[in-house]
């Protein structure tokens, strides 16, 4: 084992009776190879927020794995994680990293059959107010990822209220928010004619609608995560 593998071990915390396993803010590039030796595979809780994580190679062994708190990385895509391996996953926090393919992304999850509880805050998935969007490019956002994964409870920084769920039912499949080429000569045909589109793309008359945005307090308990720094945040 190298010096730089040791000190990763080192930084490697067990708790909560060694159901819980952190490793945060170690400039991490990838999961440890090693740390199942150290935490061992009985872990139901993993943060590796505050690192420069890109894959997520190496989790699959954690099959009893229910929270994976990922926050402030670099991520772009979970295909890695295995739903038939995490097959106990409930919660799962990726804020603030770089998913920029929703549908993708939604596919992937669906195919999870424990996720309650989705934190997507600060991607490029995610439009929001502070970037140029709106209030209802949110709410769209919201209805369509919802209507796409029918067990969530939790999304971003609010629960999801019977109310929201059942217009997510019913008006969901109409939410979808779709990349516009705005440069292309046939941007008309690109437009699906039967459903609103909210744009994401930023042209002559349009705004450009990424990052996050969120409504209402956060019950996640990790401290580390970036939806409750961004919940606790007086100035918004």
């Amino acid at each position: 084992m190298t010096e730089e593998s040791t000190n990763v071990m080192d930084a490697i915390r067990v708790g909560e009776n060694g159901k819980l396993a952190t490793c945060s803010g170690k400039q991490l590039e990838k999961i440890p190879a090693d740390m199942y030796k150290k935490t061992g595979t009985q872990i139901e809780t993993i943060d590796l927020t505050f690192n420069n994580i890109s894959t997520l190679e190496g989790l699959n062994r954690y099959s009893n794995l229910k929270e994976l708190v990922l926050d402030n990385n670099q991520i772009e895509s979970i295909e890695a994680l295995d739903p038939t391996e995490l097959g106990q996953l409930e919660t799962l926090w990726l804020n603030n990293n770089k998913i920029s393919k929703l549908e993708n992304l939604l596919t992937h999850l669906s195919k999870f059959p424990k996720l309650r509880y989705l934190s997507l805050l600060k991607n490029p998935v995610a439009p929001n107010e502070f970037s140029g969007g709106s209030r209802e490019d949110y709410i769209n956002f919201r209805l369509y990822v919802l209507y796409r994964l029918k067990n969530l409870k939790f999304l971003d920084s609010r629960q999801v209220s019977s109310k929201e769920r059942k217009r997510a039912d019913e008006n969901g499949q109409y939410c979808k928010v779709i990349d516009i080429d705005v440069d292309s000569e046939n941007i008309e045909q690109s437009i699906p004619t039967d459903i609103p589109v909210t744009d994401k793309k930023k042209g002559k008359k349009g705004k450009e609608t990424h990052s996050y945005f969120g409504y209402t307090k956060n019950v996640y308990k990790g401290s580390h995560s970036e939806g409750n720094r961004f919940i606790r945040n007086k100035d918004l």
